[in-house]
This record gives C-alpha cells, structure tokens and sequence, in this order.
C-alpha cells in the first residue's frame, strides 16, 4: 500500500463530516470571538456584573458583593465612557430588576454608575485600583447617605458599606491583573 492510499484511509476514518462540521463551526465561532473580542468582553463583564448582584435575592444588601463597579470601571478604562456607561447603567438596573430589589434608589443608581463609567474613561489601565476605589467611596457616600436619608437603617447601610469598601479594595487589588491579560 502507498503512502497516499494510507493518508487518505487515516482521513476517512478519522474525519467523518460531522467532525468537519464541528471543526469548522468552532474555526467560524473563534473567527468571530476575535474579530468583535472587544464586545465580546464587554458583554463577558455585564454578564458577570448582572449575576454578581443575584445574591440579593437572600442577603437584601446587607453584603455588599457586586462586580458591577469593577465591570463599569474596568470597560470604561479600556473600552471609553460610552462601555463603560452602557455596562455600569445596564447591569444595575438587570441585575436589581432579577434579584427583586428595585425601589426608590434605582435612578440613582444608574446616574452613579453613569457618572463612574465616565469618571473613569479619563484614566488608563495602570490607575485603575485607585479609580476604581475612589468610584467605590463616593458611590458609597452618595448612594448610602440617600437610603439614611429615605430612612433605611443606618446599621443595615453600614454593613453594606463597609462590606463594599473591603470586598472592592480585594477585587481592585486582584482581578485586574487577572484581566490584563485577556483585554
């Protein structure tokens, strides 16, 4: 037997047309991946910034876990105030929306998150711990001062402020460098 009669006997049987199917469509879905990554990313950080908040289906802002202000800081500085807006704005208002807990701070919200998308478009990739904690600590003055003002227990605002405070100082400090490398 020659060579050429074995290559294409090892083809046939290991390349049927489904697997050229398969191959080709993930060739065509990487193609795409890199060739529109940048609203892939941003639609990756909505997506985690949106389920981050899903905890407040039990926890009623009591902790205050959300990557919402590391997804709006983070597309901001990369992408500009335009992403950045989109995904702070969006991803409150989805993430809020999905985990029943809308109420008279929602507009507030997404002009905070609004006003940190734009905020930190002006800064570049290497401030973005600073940004992102000086975002956290006027969105935290503005927003918890409101609710103490609308009468929300001051207890219940500082446990989530001073849990938002520590857990996005951790999420500044370390997640960025994770993300360096694939934006």
């Amino acid at each position: 037997m020659n060579l050429r009669k074995s290559v294409i006997e090892f083809y046939k049987a290991v390349v049927s047309e489904r697997s050229l199917k398969i191959i080709l469509g993930i060739v065509f879905i990487l193609f795409l991946i890199l060739l529109l990554k940048n609203i892939f990313i941003i639609m990756l950080m909505l997506a985690i910034a949106i389920i981050s908040l899903l905890h407040n289906l039990f926890t009623r802002n009591l902790v205050g876990f959300e990557l919402c202000t590391f997804a709006t800081v983070l597309c901001a500085v990369k992408f500009g105030a335009a992403a950045g807006i989109f995904v702070g704005v969006f991803s409150i208002l989805v993430g809020m929306l999905l985990s029943r807990n809308i109420d008279e701070g929602i507009i507030l919200m997404m002009i905070g998150f609004a006003a940190i998308g734009f905020f930190a478009s002006l800064f570049d990739f290497s401030n973005i711990f600073v940004v992102g904690m000086a975002a956290t600590i006027i969105y935290d003055i503005v927003v918890v001062g409101f609710y103490i003002l609308m009468g929300s227990s001051p207890l219940k605002n500082a446990s989530y402020f001073v849990t938002h405070l520590i857990l996005n100082f951790y999420i500044f400090k370390y997640l960025p460098g994770v993300f360096a490398n694939i934006i």
